[in-house]
């Protein structure tokens, strides 16, 4: 039993007496010290392994790796060109501070830094970016030295860029944060990525072209764009891909490298822009050839990322015809006044594919032509052009390979010319003929079109001549003398009169040629208004005028060249109560300057018949 007193000395007894005079037994010794012991050692053992637990234990088992965190803040679709925010987010929920903490950014192909806050301590270029495992080519890094990352740390980068691509394509934006735990000497990190899709484009953009090309024929292809934003676009670049045999022959604008890059500068809001492109395909082709323009922005190295794409396939077709246009069986002729015409235009299909559904259209100019002469064979003149198809001529309904045909028309040309101009000169009848095909073997809807020849029809000037012997000029003066009618033994003398006329053309080398009957001789008298002095030959009894040039519409908007020369007549017995000839027959010649052609007409011969004379009207018979 345990005495309380010797644990309490100085508490008194119930009884009063004190606790010292009363009578007790001591503990042994031995068993004192055991219990001391005892205390002391499960006190130590506690402390220990309270010490073990704090210092290792729990403190291994507070970093997880599981609790920093890093998340990416970006839209999910993206204009291309335009600027957007990027935040990237981390954070420290371990359970301890974390030491040489690091933040590297990512950018993918195409991707225009701006701006960024914090600004970056490192900037990690091409080469450099692309040993990470994963990121796309041609990206580019930043760096954050973040150093120490507390527990309980949220912080976040915030970017500013504009990704440059093709509607479509997707962008991988990636970030790496590495740090060290406080008593680990190893590396960690954590990734994140996050993709992007290009959803617009800055700008419209269209690529026209035809969908069918004849072999080695002209191509136009046109490319528009329009800026559809409410801001400047600057660094613009459009590339034209041209197909396989596309030979170029002409831009505009002209192309600012080589012969298929235009950059554009700057684009103001609302503006609009074309590029036509021309060129040829010389070879024909069984697929379609591919024509590709693409739109795209430059950014600071001068890398061109394309926006936006457009194509178009094109077929080259190899039909092939011939046609020909000729009148009176010539492409080039010279035609007189009152000439019937015979209008016929050929064709042959010498290419390797049929042509359907065709028609041939002739224009030409018609107003020398006598509306009332024209025919049409299975055709019809409309609106001034001779026009066949496949429902008026059967053959063109389907023209195979190698086959041939023809349609025709007939006219008349003028007899009189309806012009008096000095402005119309050299008149001519100039044509064409157009074939046109609306199917080509089996595609539908293309439009083979060939032209022929250009036909060309001119029309000869006509020099004419008024010829006339007078006894009286007009006035009723006497021209001639000498008895009237004429007497046998008696010389009568009478006036020949020449008026040189010319229509279209300027005409060279005019001469007018008679020769005088026997019992008629050339007189002294003679006149001439144009080119040289009539001359006489007595062998060959030939008079003779040399007119030289005679202009175009001579005798009707100018004045008529005139000359007379005088003639004697002296009958003999035998020709008493005859008619007798003052001249031979009388031939007008010269060369038409713009035909090109040799003119000539003949007028019969004059004789003392003065029928137009009114004072020797029944006075041409010769008497005794």
């Amino acid at each position: 039993m345990i005495n309380l007193a010797y644990i309490y000395p100085f508490e008194k007894p119930k009884n009063g007496r004190s606790a010292t005079s009363q009578t007790h037994r001591s503990a042994p010794p031995t068993k004192k010290k055991f219990w001391l012991f005892l205390s002391i050692f499960l006190l130590i053992l506690g402390a220990s392994c309270a010490a073990v637990y704090f210092f290792l234990l729990k403190h291994k088992t507070s970093f997880t790796g599981q609790a920093v965190k890093l998340n990416i803040v970006a839209p999910q679709e993206v204009i291309s060109g335009s600027a957007y925010d990027y935040l990237v987010e981390y954070a420290n929920e371990e359970g301890e501070d974390l030491k040489n903490g690091k933040l590297t950014i990512y950018f993918p192909m195409g991707f225009n830094f701006l701006d960024a806050l914090p600004s970056p301590e490192e900037r990690i270029e091409s080469q450099e970016a692309n040993v990470v495992q994963n990121v796309q080519g041609e990206s580019r890094a930043l760096t954050w030295n973040l150093g120490s990352i507390t527990k309980g740390t949220r912080a976040a980068v915030k970017l500013k860029g504009a990704i440059l691509g093709e509607v479509g394509t997707k962008r991988i934006l990636k970030a790496i944060i590495s740090y060290q735990p406080e008593n680990f000497n190893s590396n960690f990190s954590k990734e994140k990525e996050v993709e992007v899709k290009v959803k617009q484009s800055l700008v419209d953009f269209s690529l026209e072209a035809p969908s069918y090309v004849g072999r080695d024929r002209e191509i136009n292809v046109s490319i528009k764009y329009r800026n559809v934003t409410a801001e400047n676009l600057e660094n613009l670049r459009i590339i034209v891909d041209y197909p396989s045999g596309f030979s170029f022959t002409s831009g505009q604008p002209r192309p600012d490298h080589e012969n298929n890059i235009w950059d554009l500068h700057a684009l103001e809001p609302g503006e609009r822009g074309r590029i036509d492109i021309q060129g040829k395909i010389p070879e024909a082709s069984s697929e379609g050839l591919i024509f590709r323009a693409n739109l795209g922005v430059l950014d600071q190295y001068q890398q061109f990322f394309s926006q936006t794409s457009e194509e178009h396939q094109v077929m080259v077709l190899d039909p092939h015809l011939e046609i020909t246009a000729t009148v009176n069986n010539k492409e080039k002729a010279n035609l007189s006044l009152g000439e019937d015409l015979n209008f016929i235009i050929t064709y042959h299909n010498v290419g390797e594919v049929s042509l359907e559904g065709a028609s041939i259209t002739y224009k030409m100019n018609t107003d020398l032509l006598d509306p009332d002469s024209i025919v049409v064979e299975n055709g019809r003149f409309e609106g001034g052009n001779f026009i066949w198809d496949a429902q008026s001529e059967q053959s063109l309904k389907k023209i195979a390979p190698d086959q041939k045909g023809k349609v025709r028309f007939t006219a008349r040309l003028l007899s009189v010319f309806p012009y008096s101009s000095l402005d119309k000169r050299d008149l001519k009848i100039t044509g064409k003929a157009s074939f046109t095909s609306n199917k080509v073997g089996d595609l539908e809807g293309f439009n083979f079109n060939v032209d022929s020849n250009d036909l060309e029809a001119k029309v000869n000037t006509d020099l004419s001549l008024a010829e006339e012997a007078r006894y009286y000029t007009l006035e009723y003066e006497k021209a001639g003398s000498g008895p009237l009618p004429p007497k046998v033994g008696e010389s009568t003398t009478y006036r020949v009169y020449w008026t040189v006329s010319n229509t279209s053309s300027d005409a060279e080398n005019v001469r007018l040629q008679t020769i005088l009957p026997e019992g008629v001789n050339f007189g002294e008298d003679s006149f001439t208004s144009l080119g040289n002095n009539i001359k006489y030959n007595s062998e060959t009894r030939e008079v003779l005028w040399d007119l030289g040039r005679v202009q175009a519409y001579t005798g009707s908007v100018l004045p008529g060249a005139q000359a007379w020369f005088d003639v004697i007549l002296n009958p003999s017995a035998s020709q008493v109560g005859q008619i007798l000839p003052l001249t031979g027959e009388t031939k007008i010649s010269g060369r038409d300057l713009f035909t090109e052609e040799e003119i000539s007409r003949s007028y019969p011969p004059l004789d003392t018949d003065l029928k137009n004379d009114l004072g020797a009207i029944g006075k041409g018979r010769v008497t005794n």
